[in-house]
Order: structure tokens, then C-alpha cells, then sequence
């Protein structure tokens, strides 16, 4: 049997027979060593001086003191070498040896993970909507372009028939139109469209076509060849 002089008492730790605090080993590291308070959440439950005398308050448990260790309360968890319980948990009962977590905050993270899919599958839709759109908008301004191209080569055209008689009758009066493969209408015409659309006519040619003597000269009757 072990006598009471070879128990080392609680709150304390022995060797042989000599025996410390821990309350005053743990207040000389945290003041005098400025080591922190390292030792907090040491339990010292006494017992026999050949065996060590103090251990880490366990889980489930917390010990403000050497001596002193008390169950965790509910909704806490309190892991090994607990000074005082500080954790937070839902799901935990008084002295619980896991942290289980509370099932809210299970819900709460579903819902995140929730929106974040929906943003996610918005994004994903909203982008194929955009390419869907542009290229809509692509064919219909390619469509209208077209249409306008053609609006303006009819106009043309339309414009062309009117003023044709008198353009013909021009070219009857240029005698030296034909003979310098010049025509109003033809491979090489007096009269063209510009980038606009418009109908311009080559004054050059005209000019060459009027001075029969091809002396750089326009004449009145030369030119009135064509006013007549």
C-alpha cells in the first residue's frame, strides 16, 4: 500500500521529496520568464510521487487551475489542455469528446454553395444570351446593309433611265466619242457612279470628245456641236 507520505498532494508535482506548485511553476513562466502563459490548461490531480504529476486537462474537460477541473459545458467544445472553454458549438452537449458541429451552419453553407451554382448557371445562360444577340444584331445590320446597297444601286439605276435620252443624244453629237473607244455607257464610259453613289462624269473625256482639232481648246462651236 502507498502511504500518505508517498503522495504527492493535488496541484502540485513531486520528485522524491521535494515538491512545487503548478500554479507557481505556471506564473513564473508567464510573469518572471515571459514565456506566455504556457502552462494554462495544466492539471496536476496529485497521486503517487514516482508518477509524473501533472498532465493535460483532457478533452471534454476544462481546468481553470492546477487543481481544478470542471466539464465543458453545452455548446462548447473544449480540446486537450483547456484553460477556459472559448470554442463555440452547436451541436455539442456538456462534456462532449468531438466537436459536432451544429446542423444551421450545415444549412447555411448549402445555401451559399446553392446561390452559388444558380449565379454561376445565370452567368453561364446570361453569356450565351449575349453571343445569341450578337449575332443577331450582327446579321440583321448585315441584312440592312445589303438592303441599302441594293436601295442605292436601283436608285442609280432609276436615276440613269431618267437622264439615258439625253446622254444618248449626247453621245450621237460627239463625233470623235467612238472613234476613241469613249462611250457614255460602254467599256470605258464618260459616265460613273463614286463611292456615294453618285453619278459623276469624266470632264476629261467629254473635253477630248468636244475639241475636234485637239488643240487643248474648247471652241464655241465646237462646244455648241452639243448644244444644238
Amino acid at each position: 500500500m502507498v502511504g500518505v507520505q508517498d503522495l504527492c498532494p493535488k496541484g502540485y508535482i513531486c520528485d522524491g521529496n521535494n515538491q512545487t506548485s503548478c500554479d507557481q511553476i505556471r506564473t513564473w513562466a508567464r510573469d518572471d520568464a515571459n514565456l506566455g502563459d504556457i502552462h494554462a490548461g495544466l492539471y496536476c490531480p496529485g497521486g503517487p510521487r514516482d508518477v509524473v504529476g501533472y498532465e493535460n486537462c483532457p478533452i471534454g474537460f476544462y481546468c481553470p487551475d492546477s487543481m481544478s477541473k470542471y466539464e465543458c459545458p453545452k455548446g462548447k467544445f473544449c480540446p486537450h489542455k483547456t484553460a477556459i472553454p472559448s470554442i463555440s458549438c452547436g451541436g455539442c452537449e456538456k462534456g462532449s469528446k468531438e466537436f459536432a458541429r451544429s446542423p444551421v451552419g450545415d444549412i447555411f453553407i448549402l445555401i451559399i454553395v446553392i446561390f452559388v451554382i444558380i449565379y454561376l448557371v445565370w452567368m453561364v445562360v446570361m453569356k450565351c444570351l449575349d453571343k445569341v444577340t450578337n449575332r443577331k444584331q450582327n446579321l440583321i445590320e448585315r441584312r440592312l446593309d445589303e438592303a441599302k446597297r441594293a436601295k442605292e444601286q436601283k436608285d442609280f439605276e432609276t436615276r440613269l433611265q431618267k437622264i439615258r435620252p439625253k446622254l444618248e443624244l449626247i453621245e450621237k453629237r460627239l463625233p470623235r466619242t467612238s472613234l476613241s473607244g469613249t462611250g457614255l455607257f460602254g467599256s470605258n464610259p464618260v459616265v460613273s457612279t463614286n463611292v456615294n453613289g453618285h453619278i459623276v462624269f469624266d470632264t476629261q473625256k467629254i473635253f477630248d470628245a468636244c475639241d475636234s482639232d485637239s488643240d487643248g481648246i474648247l471652241t464655241y462651236d465646237e462646244l455648241n456641236v452639243i448644244l444644238e
